[in-house]
């Protein structure tokens, strides 16, 4: 008897933890929906007609028309909507398969739709009036919202195909000193991202030939990242020489070859302080093969750091999308505008709606992880920022963080008589966990630091940008040190695990 309650309040622990992740998703997303709508109606009212066509928006008269007080009436339905949907989301007991997915659906396609409504009447009842958002970036909203809406939809069955296949982490049998993770979760959600990117980039910038290289090395890191989840969770499968940190590292510089190959490589760096220019030091022109070797360096040093900062639920997609909404303004702020430069914002804007896009699902407690396949999207971030690489030093602030915090650690390692590519957990985020940050907590404070970051580098003068990304080197490197330093005063010995 004992047994068989222990068993129901289980079920019943599980479900409720389902039940509030659910509601948590469904309730942020369409309370975003509902505000966004509801602000952008009141900042237009002032520049509508004293009367406006009602319910679809279309001049069909003035039977059609009503005081324009009434367009409130549809954030106020969409927020009604919202409501009703958690109602039934809350107290469904039919227990219906995909009846909760139903509900969200449907929530929130009500929400868009009433805003669509909202925007159409604007546009066709007011008087002229200064956009709110410059249209130079609304172009890419469309890129944004298909990336996203594509990887949320495609996710749910890889994780189900993942599930059957057992490429599943299980934290009570797969062991690593780094690993937090407190239920099992699929693995693999970079294959995802890296297949939404190829197929929208692929229709709406098309298949030319440095992106084709692009693809190439994309397709080469996924099948890498497949294989090495593979091994991670299925013992016998024979790829257990993925585990080799050098053979990992030769794939990796292997993969990047077809993108580097075709001249995507940095043709100059810029030294601070050395002579006079306008960055503040001069920029040292380099030969193909020196750009060629450098490129690649910079591409698998940032693969990596950005990798070892995938250690938290719900952390690696915020870096990802907000570093790729930064360099999507970046690479919107050169005079001319040219078109390589509006491709490279239109591939920023998929990468970020794509990273966003696996959210609901990497969020703690998540049902699947990035896993090693997560490296391409530090190749598509590695990649946007050799693209602008006359502005890579904002580029570089975007992962400020993570890039430090790698460095301290194969520094730390070193001293410690350890090979700089053991695993341990002595990352940042390891060393906030044990400060008693939560997950969330620190997923946040990760995306709120790239956006800090990636601020100070779009608000920065040009003049003044090196001596500011000094001072958030200084800065962040203090910060990373010491709290590495206190914690080896805690725990002497940090596992490492080879």
């Amino acid at each position: 008897m004992n047994i068989i309650i222990r068993i129901y309040n289980e079920i019943r622990n599980t479900t409720l933890v389902q039940l509030k992740n659910q509601i948590v998703g469904f309730v942020f997303l369409n309370s975003c929906a509902f505000f966004v709508h509801l602000i952008y109606v009141y900042l237009r009212y002032p520049h509508l007609n004293l009367s406006i066509p009602f319910w679809y928006g279309r001049e069909w008269g003035e039977l059609q028309l009503a005081p324009r007080g009434n367009i409130f009436i549809l954030p106020m339905l969409g927020a009604f909507s919202t409501l009703m949907g958690l109602a039934l989301i809350i107290f469904n007991r039919l227990y219906i398969k995909y009846f909760d997915n139903v509900v969200f659906y449907f929530v929130f396609l009500t929400n868009i739709i009433l805003s669509f409504a909202s925007y159409r009447i604007i546009q066709v009842a007011s008087g002229t009036f200064t956009p709110l958002v410059n249209p130079v970036y609304t172009r890419f909203i469309f890129p944004f919202i298909v990336a996203l809406v594509l990887t949320y939809i495609i996710l749910p069955v890889y994780i189900s195909f993942a599930q059957k296949r057992r490429i599943i982490t299980n934290p009570s049998v797969h062991a690593h000193p780094g690993m937090i993770l407190k239920q099992p979760s699929a693995r693999g959600a970079g294959i995802v991202y890296s297949i939404v990117v190829v197929v929208v980039a692929g229709l709406l910038i098309g298949f030319k030939s440095g992106y084709i290289s692009l693809f190439v090395s994309l397709f080469m890191l996924s099948l890498l990242g497949f294989l090495d989840d593979i091994q991670q969770t299925l013992p016998s499968s024979g790829l257990k020489f993925l585990e080799n940190p050098v053979y990992r590292l030769f794939l990796m510089f292997l993969a990047i070859v077809p993108y580097v190959m075709v001249g995507n490589t940095f043709s100059f760096i810029s030294i601070p302080f050395v002579g006079v220019s306008e960055l503040g030091g001069f920029s040292l022109n380099l030969g193909p093969v020196l750009s060629t070797v450098i490129t690649m360096v910079w591409i698998v040093w940032v693969l990596n750091v950005l990798s070892w900062s995938n250690g938290i639920d719900g952390q690696y997609a915020g870096i990802i999308g907000i570093g790729s909404l930064i360099i999507m303004v970046l690479s919107l702020r050169f005079s001319p505008l040219k078109d390589s430069h509006w491709t490279t914002a239109t591939l920023a804007a998929i990468s970020a709606g794509a990273a966003f896009g696996t959210v609901r699902h990497t969020w703690f407690p998540s049902k699947v992880m990035w896993g090693f396949s997560a490296v391409t999207a530090g190749l598509v971030l590695a990649a946007m920022s050799i693209s602008v690489q006359s502005k890579i030093v904002i580029s570089f602030l975007v992962i400020i963080v993570p890039f430090l915090d790698g460095l301290v650690t194969v520094v730390r390692r070193l001293l410690m008589g350890k090979s700089p590519f053991s695993g341990d957990r002595g990352h940042l985020h390891h060393l906030l966990l044990d400060r008693g940050f939560s997950p969330r907590k620190i997923a946040l404070f990760y995306w709120v630091t790239t956006a800090i970051f990636g601020g100070i580098g779009l608000l920065s003068s040009e003049g003044n940008l090196v001596k500011v990304s000094l001072i958030c080197v200084i800065i962040v490197s203090i910060c990373i040190t010491a709290l590495n330093w206190l914690s080896l005063r805690r725990k002497p010995e940090i596992q490492l695990f080879d």
